[in-house]
C-alpha cells in the first residue's frame, strides 16, 4: 500500500506540474489523457520490473524505517537511562497514552530537550496496524455505498421525469427532462443523452448539445468517471485524491475541456463563438459542487471553471508539436519513475551476519530417517560443485560421504550390490549407502526440490539397487570440507550472496595448480521467513574487492589489539589484577569457534570463578582427610560459559563440539564444571602485523609455544562498536604477511639514505686465556652461522678483575673452582667507574637478522662522553655470529634499546635502536650492510633541531618517535632572544628513505577536543568543563606571564584505571590539556610543563591529571579532578587510596580491603587521613583494620614491615598535631595494633643482657657451609659497642609469631650462654632468648645506606666480619729468618691479602678477588697514642702500604672505598688487573714476638 500511495502521489504532482507548464501549448485532450496514468497507477497495484533509479528506490531508506505503530496505555514505571553531568534529572511529562513504534516489552525510550534519555514502561500496548486496516476497509464500504446510492437516486430521478425526444442521426437514446440543471450523458453500458428544455429551444443549441454529449460518449467518459469514483472509494483517506489539487476536480474539469475541443473539431471554426454562447446559456453556475461519486457527465461548473472553458474556446489554442513531444517524453519518464518497482536494496552484510551464515554452513544438520538411522550432513557440502540452479547440483560430490555412515548394510545387500553392479568383485573398502529417502530429505531441506525434480547430475556414478531404493559407492577417501569462512556478503531483495575462497575450506572448484591464482566463489541463498535459508547457486566469481576493502592494519589498530584487546589488565573488586581472557583464545588451534579446546579456553575461568560449596567439594573428592582443600578447586557454571562464549564467538556451549570439555569434572545437580589446579596457561602475545579483509581482522605473530618457531594467525570478526568474535587460530605455512599501512598524508620531511657507506661485519681477534676464571656468568651453546657446528659462548670474570666474553674451548667445574678453563676471549666488557658485575652482562640469541643468526652481548657503556668526562650511559648490545671455526663476527654495535622490526614490510628484519642520545637502523640493501645514524641524519636535514631528548621505536606503528627541542627564531623577543619549543616527530623507513611526519593535532581538533576520545559523553563533557575552568582561572590569576592565551583544548583523555564493585565502578580517566599562546616565548616552563611548535602549552605536569567518576547502571557521576604526579594508577599507593575512597563512597567495605591496601593508607605521610577514617568506623570495622594490619606484621615482606613501622614512627612524630578524633583513633590503634615500642624495648633489653659481661660470642652459619665459624670478641672492640648500643634504634620493631626461617644465620651469645640473639639472611625475623623465655620479633632498618643492609643479619654481619678478619689476621706470624724489614712487611701484607681472598667467609666486607702490595718501611717512630704501648715494647717498625685490589663484592667495595684514600687504579704500577681495580694507601706496624713477627694496621 505504501508503495502505491507514494508513487501515485509523485505521479499526480508530476502531472499537475506538466499541466501547468504546458497548459497553453498542448490540447486539453492530451492533458485529460494523462489522468489515465494516475487511474492506472491507483487501480493496478502492480509494478513493472525494478529499476535502479526510480521513486521507490530513492525512497527505500525512508520507507524501510516506517514501522508498525502501537498505542501505549497507562505508564507505571520510568527509568532515567542517561543524562549529561549537572543536568537535573526530572521525570518525563506524564502521558496516559502514547503512540510510538511497537516493541516487545511495552517500553518506550526517548530523549528529551535536555538530552536526558527516559525509558517508560506501559502496562499495555495496542497494535494499531489491524485497527487502521479495519478503518480503511470500513471507509471503502461507506464510499461504495455512497457511490451506489448517489447513482441509483440519480437514475431513478431521471426515469421518473424523462420522456423520449426524437432526434435524427444520433447514435444514442435522447431524453428530455426538467429535473436536470444542464444536459448530461448517463449510463455505462447503455449511455443516453438527457436534455433540458433550454437545450431544445433552437436547432443550433440542440445541435451543439448533442455533439458535446456524443463526444463524451466517444471519449468513454462514463467509464473514466466510474474509475474516478473507484479511486475515491479505495483511497478515501488520501486528501490528494479529493481536493482541487488532485483528481476529483481537476480531472473532471479536464474531461469537460477535452470534450469541448472534440466538439469544436466536429463543428468547425465557424461555430466556435456560437458554441461558446450555447455553453453560457445552458451551463448554470453551481452553488455547490456536485457529488464526486456521480458518474454522469454533467455540464454544471463553477464561475472560474466556466470562465476557463469560454476563454479556451475563444482562444483556439493549437497543440505545438515540440511541446507535445516534450510532454510525451516527460510523461514516459514519470511513468518509468513511478510504475517501476524498487530495485532490491543491496547492502553489505554485517560481520555478525557473516558469522551466522558461516556457522549455519559449518554446523551439521541432524535427523533420523524412517528406518531409525541417525543422519547428518553439513550444508558446507553443497559447496563441492559449481551450479547456477539447484537442479544442476553435482549429486556425486554432494553425497560422496553419505549421510549415515553407521546405517547397517546386510551381507546379502552387499553381495547383491557386488553381483549386480561390480561383476562379483568386492573392493573390500568402505561402502557408502544413501537411500532415496535420505537424498530427498537433504535436497528438500536445503533446495526445496526432491531428487526426482533435479537433473540428478552424476547420480549415475553411484550404483543403484531398486530392491532397497538406495544408492551405493565404494571408496576409501573423503571429500568432506573444512569450515567455510565468508569474507564478504550482500543482501539484494530476497537473496543473500556470500563470498568465500574455496581452497581454504578444502575444495578445488577450478584447477589452479602452480599458478598462484587466488580463486573466489559465491554461494547464493534465500533466507526463509521462519529462519534458515535455501540454496540457490554456487558459482565462481571475481574477488569482491568492492566489499572486501582489504588493507593492512594501521599502527593505531595494531596497537589496540596488542595493548587493549589482548594483553590488557583490569582491577577486580577485590583489588586483584584480572588479565583479559581474550588471550585464552590463543591457547589452542582451531579452524572454527566450535572446535575451540574448551579446557584450554576456560582454564583460567570466564572472568570470575565461583567458590564451590562444601557439598560440591565432597562430591568431587578433592578434600584432604582433615577436610581442607589439597589444591584450590574452581567452579564454572554452564551459564557463565554460555555468556562468555556468546560474547566472544556467538555460540553457546551446546553449539560447540565440546572439545576436551570432559577434562573438567561435571556435577549435573549444579550444572557446573570444576577444575582443581594451582597454575595458569595464560599466554601473552605481540602481533607484528595484521590486515583487514572485509569484516575480518587477521593478526599475525611468531611463536615458540608449539616447539620450534611457528607463524600463527588469529582471525577476528568485526561486529562493530569495538566488539569482535573469534573465528579461527591456525598455524601459517611460510612467511607471515608483513605489509602495514603508512600514513596517508605526505611526509613533513624526506631524508634519502643513498649517501650511506656500506660496511662489513668485523672479524674479532681471539686471545687464549687459561685457568683464569674467578666467576662464571651467562653462557649457552650457539650454532655457527651455517648451522653445521656448535660452540659454547660464555661471560666470565677473570682473576685479573676484567669481565670477558669468550668462545669456550674447555670448561669443567671442580670442588674448589674451575678444574679446566680454556677460553678464546673476543671482547672485554668496559668497566664503568672502575667496576662492573659479571651478572650485569647478558647473553641472548637472535635469528635471521641481516642474513645471519647468532648471539648478543648486552652491557652498559657510554653512548656519549666517557670516563672522567661525563656523558650518557645506556645499554649497548653487540650482535655477533660465528663462522665454522667459532670465530665471532661483530654484525652490529647497537646503542640503546634494540628491537628487530620489519620496518618496510618486505619480510626482512631491520635492527632498530633508540636512546636519549641516539637512534640507529641497520639494514641490508642489495646484499650489503648499512647503518643509518638517525640522529645525525635528522640533524643534518633539520638544523633547527638543537636537542634530541628521547627516542623510542614502536613495534605497532613500525616507527621511531623522537622528542626534543627545536629553535624558534620567529618567536624571539628582546627578553627571550633564543626561544625553544618541544617537538615530536615520527620517522618511518621505506624504499631507502626516512619519512618524517609531524603530528598535526590542530587538524584533529574540533570543539576544543583533539581527536575522538573513546570515553562516555558525560566524561568528555566533564573534561571540557574542567579544562575550561582551569583555563579561565589561569588567565584570571595572571599566570600566563604575557603569553596572551587565546584558546584551550582537551589534548588527551582515556580511561586509565577502573575497579568494579557490586553496586558500581570507580573509574579514573587520564586527562591532558593544553592552552594556546599567541606569544609562546613568554611562557614560563617548570615542573614538566612544555610548549610545542604551534604555541600549545601544558602549564603543569603533563598526563598527570585524573578525572574520577562513579558509574552505576550506565550513569556516570563526576567526583573530582586530581593532579597526581607520583603514585598514579598502577602503584600500590594509588590502589590503596582508591579503595579508601570506595569505602567512603559506599561502593566497598573495610572487610573487602586487603592488608596491603590498609598498609598504604596508613602510610599517607602523617597518618592523619587514615586516623580520620578510622575515627568514623564502627568498632567492628576498627577491629578488622587492626587485624588486617597485624597480617602485615606477621606475614608481610621486609619492605612491607618496614613501611608499617615507618608509618607508626611518623604518626608518633606528628601526633602533637592530631585533632580530638584523630587522637582517639591513634590511641586505639596503638593499643590494638602498633606494638613497635614494646618490641624495640625487648630487643634492646636482650642485647644489653647479652653484652653485659664485656664480651660476646659470635657464630656465623652459612647456608652453603663455606667457612663461617665462632669468634669471641670484646664488646668494646671495633664497632661492637656502637652496634650493641644502637641495636634497637637502628630498626623499626614489631612482635612476630613463632617462625622457622631458613638460610644463613648469625647468633650472638653471652659468655654464659643464657642470652642469645639470632638473625637470618634475607629475613626480618629475629629470635631473642632469655632464661625461660623466647621472643620472636621482626625489624626493618631505618638506614638508607644499602651497604649497611636492611636486616638485622646484615647489621650483625659487619660486626662478625670485623671479628673474623681481626682473628684471622691476628694469627699471621712471619718467621724471623734473616729477611730485612721490607721483606718482612711484604710477606705479612701478602699474607693479609691472602686472608681477604681465600680465608674470610664469602660475602665479607673484607673480601677481595685480587690484591697486590707495594711497601715502604718508615724509619720514624709512630705518633704517640697511635698503637698499643705494649706492641712498642720490643723490636718494631712502621711501614706504608700502597695496595692495588679488586673488591670481591659490593659490600666489600663500599667498606674499602668509602671514606678512605682508595681511588680507581689506572695502571700506574703495571698492567691493569681488570675492571674494578682500586689503589689505596695505608700505614701499619710490625712488631716482634717470641713466635715471630706480627702486624697491625693503624686505626
Amino acid at each position: 500500500m505504501k508503495e502505491i500511495l507514494l508513487t501515485s502521489s509523485v505521479l499526480i504532482l508530476a502531472l499537475l506540474l506538466l499541466r501547468l507548464l504546458f497548459r497553453k501549448t498542448i490540447s486539453r485532450q492530451v492533458q485529460y489523457a494523462l489522468w489515465g496514468l494516475v487511474a492506472l497507477r491507483l487501480l493496478v497495484p502492480v509494478s513493472l520490473p525494478a529499476m535502479e533509479h526510480n521513486v521507490l528506490t530513492a525512497a527505500e531508506p525512508v520507507t524501510a524505517r516506517i514501522t508498525a505503530p502501537a498505542l501505549y496505555v497507562t505508564p507505571y514505571r520510568e527509568t532515567i537511562v542517561s543524562a549529561p553531568p549537572g543536568v537535573f534529572q526530572t521525570p518525563a511529562p506524564y502521558q496516559s497514552f502514547r503512540v510510538d513504534t511497537a516493541t516487545e516489552d511495552s517500553t518506550v525510550t526517548f530523549t528529551d530537550g535536555k538530552n536526558v534519555t527516559h525509558s517508560i514502561e506501559y502496562k499495555s500496548q495496542i497494535p494499531l496496524t489491524p485497527v487502521l486496516k479495519a478503518v480503511w476497509h470500513a471507509g471503502m464500504y461507506v464510499m461504495a455505498a455512497w457511490f451506489l446510492l448517489a447513482n441509483l437516486r440519480f437514475m431513478l430521478r431521471l426515469r421518473r421525469s424523462r420522456r423520449p425526444y426524437p432526434v435524427e442521426n444520433c447514435p444514442y437514446p435522447v431524453y428530455l427532462t426538467a429535473e436536470l440543471p444542464s444536459p448530461c450523458l448517463f449510463g455505462l453500458f447503455h449511455p443516453a443523452v438527457y436534455l433540458t428544455p433550454a437545450a431544445v429551444e433552437s436547432p443550433e443549441t440542440l445541435r451543439h448539445v448533442l455533439i458535446h454529449e456524443t463526444t463524451h460518449a466517444r471519449h468513454l467518459d462514463p467509464l473514466w468517471s466510474l474509475l474516478r469514483c473507484v479511486c475515491l472509494a479505495v483511497y478515501w483517506f488520501d486528501p490528494r485524491v479529493w481536493i482541487a489539487a488532485e483528481t476529483a476536480i481537476v480531472s473532471r474539469r479536464d474531461c469537460e475541456l477535452a470534450c469541448d475541443e472534440g466538439a469544436l473539431r466536429q463543428l468547425g471554426e465557424s461555430e466556435r463563438i456560437p458554441y461558446g454562447q450555447t455553453l453560457l446559456r445552458l451551463i448554470p453556475v453551481a452553488g455547490r459542487p456536485e457529488s464526486p461519486m456521480l458518474s454522469a457527465t454533467t455540464m454544471t461548473a463553477g464561475k472560474r471553471e466556466l470562465k476557463d472553458r469560454v476563454t479556451r474556446i475563444a482562444e483556439n489554442r493549437r497543440t505545438v508539436g515540440v511541446a507535445l513531444l516534450a510532454v510525451v517524453t516527460a510523461a514516459a519518464l514519470v511513468c518509468a519513475l513511478t510504475f517501476t518497482g524498487a530495485k532490491p536494496s543491496v547492502r553489505s552484510l554485517t560481520g555478525e551476519e557473516l558469522s551466522g551464515y558461516a556457522l549455519a554452513f559449518n554446523t551439521a544438520d541432524r535427523w533420523q530417517d524412517s528406518a531409525g538411522n541417525d543422519c547428518t550432513l553439513r550444508p558446507v557440502q553443497f559447496l563441492t560443485s559449481v551450479y547456477d540452479d539447484p537442479m544442476k547440483i553435482d549429486m556425486y560430490h554432494l553425497f560422496y560421504n553419505g549421510v549415515s555412515p553407521e546405517q547397517p548394510i546386510s551381507a546379502a545387500e552387499r553381495q547383491e550390490l557386488v553381483d549386480t553392479c561390480y561383476d562379483g568383485y568386492d573392493p573390500e573398502v568402505d561402502l557408502i549407502k544413501i537411500t532415496a529417502e535420505q537424498a530427498d530429505h537433504v535436497l528438500v531441506r536445503w533446495v526445496d526440490l526432491p531428487l526426482a525434480e533435479t537433473d540428478a547430475l552424476s547420480m549415475g556414478s553411484f550404483a543403484y539397487l531398486a530392491n532397497y531404493d538406495a544408492y551405493y559407492h565404494f571408496h576409501g577417501d573423503t571429500n568432506a570440507l573444512g569450515d567455510v569462512c565468508f569474507y564478504a556478503g550482500e543482501r539484494s531483495g530476497d537473496t543473500v550472496t556470500l563470498y568465500y575462497q574455496p581452497e581454504q575450506c578444502g575444495v578445488q572448484l577450478v584447477d589452479t595448480a602452480g599458478s598462484g591464482e587466488e580463486v573466489w566463489a559465491k554461494v547464493t541463498v534465500a533466507p526463509q521467513p521462519g529462519g534458515g535459508f535455501k540454496l540457490r547457486s554456487n558459482q565462481l566469481c571475481d574477488r569482491p574487492d568492492a566489499l572486501l576493502s582489504s588493507r593492512p592494519l594501521t599502527g593505531e589498530e595494531l596497537s589496540f589489539f596488542n595493548t587493549q584487546f589482548f594483553n590488557s589488565q583490569t582491577t577486580n573488586e577485590s583489588g586483584g589484577v584480572q588479565v583479559t581472557l581474550h588471550n585464552q583464545f590463543l591457547t589452542c588451534l582451531y579452524a572454527g569457534p566450535q572446535d575451540i579446546n574448551l579446557f584450554d579456553l576456560f582454564y583460567n575461568g570466564a572472568g570470575t570463578w565461583e567458590a564451590p560449596s562444601q557439598a560440591e567439594l565432597e562430591q568431587l573428592g578433592v578434600l584432604a582427610v582433615d577436610g581442607s582443600q589439597i589444591c584450590p578447586t574452581y567452579k564454572l557454571t554452564t551459564a557463565a560459559m554460555d555468556a562468555f562464549l556468546l560474547e566472544n564467538t556467538g555460540l553457546t556451549l551446546a553449539q560447540t563440539n565440546k572439545v576436551d570439555l570432559d577434562a573438567f569434572d561435571y556435577l549435573p545437580d549444579y550444572d557446573a564444571y570444576y577444575l582443581t589446579k594451582g597454575d595458569t596457561n595464560y599466554r601473552s602475545v605481540t602481533f607484528t602485523g595484521g590486515e583487514r579483509k572485509g569484516s575480518y581482522i587477521r593478526l599475525y605473530w611468531k611463536d615458540y609455544f608449539y616447539g620450534s618457531e611457528t607463524n600463527e594467525c588469529v582471525i577476528l570478526l568485526d561486529r562493530g562498536e569495538g566488539q569482535y568474535w573469534f573465528v579461527s587460530h591456525l598455524l601459517v605455512d611460510g612467511d607471515i604477511p608483513s605489509a602495514f599501512a603508512y600514513p596517508e598524508e605526505e611526509p613533513w620531511l624526506t631524508i634519502p639514505l643513498d649517501g650511506l657507506r656500506a660496511y662489513e661485519p668485523q672479524k674479532m681477534a681471539l686471545a687464549r686465556h687459561s685457568d683464569d676464571c674467578a666467576q662464571r656468568g651467562a653462557g649457552f651453546i650457539i650454532d655457527s652461522d651455517d648451522g653445521n657446528d656448535a660452540h659454547s659462548v660464555r661471560i666470565y670474570r677473570s682473576t685479573d678483575g676484567n669481565v670477558y666474553a669468550a668462545v669456550m674451548q674447555a670448561e669443567a667445574a671442580g670442588r674448589n673452582g674451575m678444574a679446566e678453563w680454556e677460553a678464546d676471549v673476543f671482547f672485554t666488557v668496559p668497566a664503568l667507574d672502575g667496576w662492573n658485575d659479571v651478572n650485569d652482562v647478558r647473553l641472548f640469541f637472535f635469528h635471521d637478522l641481516l642474513g645471519h643468526s647468532g648471539f648478543t652481548v648486552s652491557y652498559s657503556d657510554y653512548l656519549t662522553g666517557g670516563p672522567g668526562r661525563g656523558g650518557y650511559i645506556d645499554t649497548v648490545t653487540d650482535y655477533y655470529y660465528l663462522d665454522n671455526s667459532g670465530t665471532p663476527y661483530l654484525l652490529a654495535h647497537a646503542k640503546g634499546d634494540a628491537q628487530l622490526i620489519d620496518l618496510n614490510g618486505d619480510g626482512a628484519l631491520e635492527l632498530c635502536t633508540a636512546s636519549g642520545a641516539s637512534g640507529q637502523i641497520f639494514f641490508l640493501r642489495d646484499g650489503r650492510y648499512y647503518e643509518a645514524d638517525v640522529k645525525a641524519l635528522l640533524q643534518d636535514a633539520w638544523p633547527e633541531m638543537n636537542y634530541w631528548d628521547h627516542a623510542s621505536w614502536d613495534l605497532n606503528y613500525r616507527r621511531l618517535t623522537v622528542r626534543g627541542f627545536v629553535s624558534m627564531p620567529a618567536w624571539a623577543t628582546a627578553e627571550h632572544p633564543q626561544p625553544d619549543a618541544d617537538f615530536t616527530r615520527y620517522l618511518y623507513y621505506r624504499d631507502g628513505e626516512l619519512l618524517v611526519y609531524k603530528p598535526d593535532k590542530d587538524s584533529q581538533t574540533a570543539d576544543h577536543v583533539v581527536g575522538t576520545p573513546d570515553v562516555p559523553e558525560p566524561v568528555l563533557a566533564a573534561a571540557k568543563a574542567t579544562v575550561q575552568k582551569a583555563y579561565q582561572d589561569y588567565k584570571n590569576g595572571g599566570f600566563d606571564s604575557g603569553a596572551d592565551l587565546d584558546n584551550w583544548r582537551v589534548e588527551y583523555l582515556s580511561e586509565s584505571w577502573r575497579r568494579a564493585y557490586p553496586t558500581g565502578a570507580l573509574i579514573a580517566y587520564d586527562l591532558n590539556y593544553e592552552y594556546h599562546a599567541q606569544k609562546p616565548a613568554n611562557v614560563m616552563l617548570a615542573g614538566g610543563a612544555y610548549v610545542d611548535e604551534d604555541g600549545w602549552l601544558m602549564p603543569d605536569y603533563p598526563y598527570c591529571h585524573y578525572l574520577f567518576f562513579i558509574e552505576r547502571n550506565g550513569q556516570y557521576t563526576f567526583l573530582e579532578e586530581q593532579m597526581i604526579n607520583d603514585a598514579g594508577p598502577g602503584s600500590e599507593i594509588f590502589e590503596a587510596e582508591m579503595q579508601r575512597w570506595a569505602v567512603e563512597l559506599g561502593l566497598s567495605s573495610v572487610a573487602d580491603t586487603t592488608p596491603e591496601e590498609l598498609l598504604h593508607q596508613l602510610y599517607d605521610g602523617m597518618g592523619g587521613q587514615f586516623l580520620t577514617q578510622l575515627s568514623t568506623m564502627s568498632e567492628t570495622d576498627r577491629q578488622i583494620v587492626c587485624q588486617k594490619l597485624d597480617v602485615i606484621l606477621q606475614e608481610g615482606t621486609a619492605e612491607q614491615q618496614s613501611l608499617y613501622l615507618d608509618a607508626v614512627q611518623t604518626m608518633a612524630w606528628c601526633s602533637h598535631s592530631f585533632d580530638g578524633a584523630q587522637r582517639e583513633a591513634y590511641d586505639y590503634f596503638l593499643e590494638h595494633s602498633a606494638r613497635s615500642s614494646q618490641a624495640a624495648y625487648r630487643a634492646q633489653a636482650v642485647m644489653d643482657a647479652l653484652t653485659g659481661g664485656g664480651a660476646v660470642q659470635m657464630r656465623l652459619e652459612p647456608a652453603d657451609g663455606v667457612r663461617g665459624g665462632d669468634y669471641t670478641v670484646g664488646v668494646s672492640d671495633g664497632s661492637g659497642a656502637v652496634r650493641a648500643q644502637g641495636f634497637s634504634g637502628s630498626f623499626y620493631w614489631a612482635t612476630a609469631s613463632d617462625s622457622d626461617p631458613s638460610g644463613s644465620s648469625i647468633t650472638l651469645q653471652s659468655p654464659d650462654g643464657r642470652c642469645t640473639i639470632t638473625a637470618w639472611e634475607n629475613s626480618s625475623i629475629v629470635r631473642c632468648e632469655e632464661p625461660g623465655e623466647t621472643a620472636w620479633l621482626m625489624a626493618a632498618s631505618t638506614s638508607s645506606a644499602p651497604y649497611d643492609g636492611n636486616t638485622v643479619f646484615t647489621y650483625l654481619r659487619k660486626w662478625y666480619d670485623e671479628a673474623e678478619f681481626n682473628a684471622l689476621v691476628d694469627r699471621l706470624i712471619v718467621p724471623a729468618d734473616g729477611r730485612n724489614r721490607e721483606e718482612l712487611a711484604q710477606s705479612w701484607l701478602d699474607a693479609v691479602g691472602d686472608v681477604t681472598i681465600h680465608q674470610v667467609t664469602p660475602g665479607s666486607k673484607y673480601e677481595n678477588s685480587f690484591v697486590q702490595n707495594r711497601v715502604t718501611v718508615e724509619s720514624a717512630e709512630p705518633a704517640a697514642g697511635l698503637y698499643d704501648p705494649e706492641l712498642l715494647a720490643g723490636q718494631h717498625f712502621t711501614f706504608t702500604n700502597e695496595r692495588i685490589f679488586v673488591p670481591g663484592n659490593y659490600r666489600s667495595k663500599e667498606q674499602q672505598t668509602v671514606n678512605s684514600s682508595a681511588r680507581a687504579y689506572h695502571g700506574e704500577y703495571g698492567p691493569m688487573p681488570g675492571g674494578g681495580a682500586f689503589l689505596d694507601t695505608r700505614s701499619g706496624l710490625l712488631y716482634q714476638t717470641a713466635d715471630g713477627w706480627k702486624g697491625t694496621f693503624a686505626p
